[in-house]
This record gives C-alpha cells, sequence and structure tokens, in this order.
C-alpha cells in the first residue's frame, strides 16, 4: 500500500488530547491537561527517558497502518527494523526505534471522567503497546487490544492521511493538523483562547507573542504541504485565535473568476507575514508588495511589529495605515513595551516563587525545631536556657523584666539556637 493511500482512523478523543508532546528542550515524564468535569493524564515509567515525541508518534501511525490493512483483526505486527528505518526514519538508527518503542509501551494514557464516546463521557485507561520482541533483527510488535478495539469500534473518529502527516517537519505542526482535523470535522471556524491552545499544543512558551511565533510558522506549513487550508486571525486585545478552514476553489469555474496575484516572494517567513494580516486582506496585490518592499529593507521582526500594530489600531484605510506604520516603525514602541512588561512580569514571579521558598523553609525549620525541643531533657533545656540568657546584654534583660518578656525573649533566643545547630547539621 503506498503512503499516500494510507488514511489512518483515529478515534476522536485521542487528537483532542496529546498522546505525545510537542517540546524536546526538557525530558518530561507527565502531562496533564485540567477539564471542569475531571482531567487528562499521560505519563510514563521512571526508567523511561520521557514522554513520545513527534517521531514517535509517525512511527505508531505507521506500524498502526499494518494492523488496519486487516481491519484491527489482529494486533501483531511483524516487521523488520530495515523497513521502519527506511519508512520512517530516513535513516538506519536501529537505537531510536527501539527507544521509541520503548516510550509506547511504558505510556500510561489516563481520562478521568473526560473520554467522550458521542452520548456522554466516562473514565478510560489506555495502553499502546503490550510487548516487542526483537530477534535477528525482525521485530513482533503486540498492540494493547483495549487501544485497539476502541479505534475499530470508534464511531467518534475521523481519518487522518498519513502521508500529508508524516510531510509535517514541525512538531507544532504535526499537533495542529490533529487538532484541526478533529475540529474541522462539522465546522469551518473555530475560536481558541491562546494560552488554552498552548496548552492543547502541549508548549510550554506562555506569552502571547511567544506562541504567535510557534504558530505562524507552523500554518504555513499546512498550508503548503496537505490539503488543509487555513487562516488564522489573532485578536491582540482578545488574544482569541480564530482558525477558518479556507474551503477549495471550484477550478470548473475559474474562468469566470479574476485571477489571484501570486505572493512576491516565494519564502516561509515572508508567508508567515501575510498570514498576520485580518483574512481581507491577505489576498491584495498592493498590500503584499508593501510587505515584500519592507521584508527585504528591514527584515521579519519589523515588518511583524508593524503588522501587528496595524492590526490594532487603524480604523479606516488599513493599507495606508500599515504603509505609514512601516516607514515610521510606529511598532517599536509597543514591542518594547511588551517586551518590558514581560521581562518585569519573569522578575516578579521569580521574586515570589524566591520568597515562598524562603516561607517554605522557615515553616518546615520551625516544625523542626518544635518537633527537637518535645525531645529534650531538663537539662539540655536548662543548658540551653543559660546560653539563650548569655546572649543577653544587660540593657535588653532590664527592658525585658520591667515589661515582663524576659520569658519569651529567652524561649525566641533557645529556639534561635536549635534553628542555627539544625541548618548547620543539614547543610554538612
Amino acid at each position: 500500500m503506498k503512503d499516500s493511500e494510507l488514511k489512518l482512523k483515529d478515534d476522536i478523543n485521542f487528537l483532542e488530547y496529546p498522546n505525545w508532546l510537542v517540546n524536546k528542550k526538557e525530558a518530561c515524564k507527565t502531562f496533564t491537561i485540567e477539564k471542569d468535569r475531571g482531567k487528562y493524564v499521560i505519563s510514563t515509567t521512571e526508567d523511561i527517558d520521557r514522554l513520545p515525541d513527534r517521531t514517535d508518534k509517525i512511527m505508531l501511525y505507521y506500524l498502526m497502518s499494518y494492523l488496519m490493512e486487516n481491519n484491527f483483526k489482529d494486533r501483531l505486527v511483524e516487521i523488520s527494523r530495515y523497513r521502519i528505518a527506511k519508512d520512517v526514519l530516513g535513516s538506519f538508527k536501529y537505537d531510536r526505534i527501539m527507544l521509541g518503542l520503548r516510550r509506547w509501551h511504558n505510556i500510561s494514557i489516563n481520562f478521568h471522567g473526560i473520554f467522550y464516546d458521542g452520548d456522554g463521557y466516562s473514565t478510560r485507561y489506555f495502553h499502546v503497546i503490550d510487548n516487542v520482541i526483537l530477534k535477528d533483527n525482525k521485530l513482533k510488535i503486540f498492540f494493547n487490544i483495549d487501544f485497539l478495539e476502541q479505534i475499530k469500534a470508534s464511531q467518534y473518529f475521523k481519518l487522518i492521511n498519513f502521508d500529508e502527516y508524516k510531510r509535517l517537519k514541525r512538531p507544532v505542526s504535526a499537533r495542529l493538523y490533529e487538532i484541526l482535523v478533529k475540529t474541522f470535522k462539522e465546522r469551518d471556524i473555530w475560536q481558541i483562547g491562546i494560552v488554552k491552545l498552548a496548552e492543547k499544543l502541549t508548549l510550554e512558551k506562555r506569552y502571547p507573542s511567544q506562541i504567535i511565533e510557534k504558530l505562524i510558522p507552523s500554518i504555513n506549513e499546512l498550508n503548503s504541504k496537505t490539503e488543509l487550508k487555513v487562516n488564522l486571525d489573532y485578536n491582540n486585545e482578545t488574544h482569541i485565535c480564530t482558525f477558518t478552514k479556507v474551503k477549495p476553489i471550484d477550478s470548473s469555474n475559474s474562468k469566470n473568476k479574476p485571477e489571484e496575484s501570486p505572493l512576491p516572494l516565494e519564502d516561509d517567513r515572508f508567508n508567515a507575514l501575510t498570514s498576520l494580516l485580518p483574512p481581507e486582506h491577505q489576498g491584495k496585490k498592493t498590500i503584499h508588495d508593501i510587505l515584500d518592499r519592507a521584508y527585504q529593507k528591514h527584515g521579519f521582526d519589523y515588518v511583524a511589529r508593524n503588522i501587528i500594530y496595524t492590526n490594532k489600531h487603524s480604523n479606516g484605510n488599513y493599507r495606508a495605515y500599515l504603509n505609514k506604520a512601516l516607514k515610521e516603525d510606529w511598532g517599536l514602541a509597543v514591542e518594547e513595551d511588551e517586551k518590558r512588561k514581560q521581562k518585569l512580569r519573569v522578575e516578579e514571579e521569580r521574586q515570589r516563587q524566591k520568597e515562598q521558598v524562603e516561607i517554605n523553609r522557615q515553616k518546615e525549620l520551625n516544625r523542626q525545631i518544635k518537633e527537637h525541643m518535645k525531645n529534650l531533657s531538663f537539662e539540655e533545656i536548662e543548658s540551653l536556657r543559660k546560653e539563650a540568657v548569655s546572649h543577653l546584654d544587660e540593657e535588653t534583660k532590664r527592658s525585658a523584666q520591667s515589661f515582663n518578656t524576659l520569658e519569651t525573649i529567652i524561649k525566641a533566643g533557645i529556639e534561635e539556637i536549635i534553628g542555627e545547630r539544625l541548618t548547620a547539621a543539614q547543610c554538612r
């Protein structure tokens, strides 16, 4: 079977909730999405380096294609590592294949009250691969029966074009493809808050500007490498993303329609800039020409910030406003203000976390001091009392006696001595 003919059936729940992660910077062994009615949790065992990534998901779909040919009647895939390396990895890294199989073997997928089967919600737990046997470079891979049965029997599913999916090189693009294929099942427009979208994409970045930087090239890759064509409109004030599915043009009536002007540049980054434009302006050649000149002269960041500025402030002639913004760089001040705000928020959060760590440390020390004092003998307490008194000067003693606070001060001194000794012992 050719890749281009492969249509993989996948349950909507496995598309809505990620069973692999986009981020590659840090190893992650647990990922959670909280919902009103419950939560979704994927996790792996301690001896595994991390949860599955994009390469692992492509490998999983590839193996499932063999099961689909037989309508999931068998859970066993028999295949050589050479075949997987050639068709999936494009290189003969057999260790990478085994690592991917270990990741799917050890993953747990848990829907706590949020698994939807068309007529209600339930709690469901899944594993993906039960067993893997390697002998003489031949693999026997046994999929989990419950996992396969859910996909086979599901009435709430989508067909994934494996050839398209495999062409997506950006992890964000692949995850966005899963989400949009599911979302556009029965509608052509979808709106979602950008931070919530980042959670669905498994992005660790949380500032809208950082998320947009990831979204723009991914939208461009989807539009250039798949049949799923979408426009993205982002509202800077509400932080709402509006995805609109672009319907294919009927070529039979193309003679009666004006020809669309081609983009002045066949450049991914330039295409990313045009994606920032409001949908009604994205196909206008005069605006593309303005962007082209500014892009060639000033670069991507310069043009992007002025498009965003124009989107927010233009109330009349969009083209004229954008042209002035690009000439005078009106977006610079806004970008600098946003960066300062982001830096301030990061510093405030860092300081808050630092203060909370100190509060927690002091609480724990106070607990240890009280626990330690319970186990002291009368003689040990008297010894500590004498030591605490010796630390007081005569003026402090006289003042404390006048206000009947001497015993309170001595008790505080004893606790301070014990605290210092406990801290010193922990540091050794």
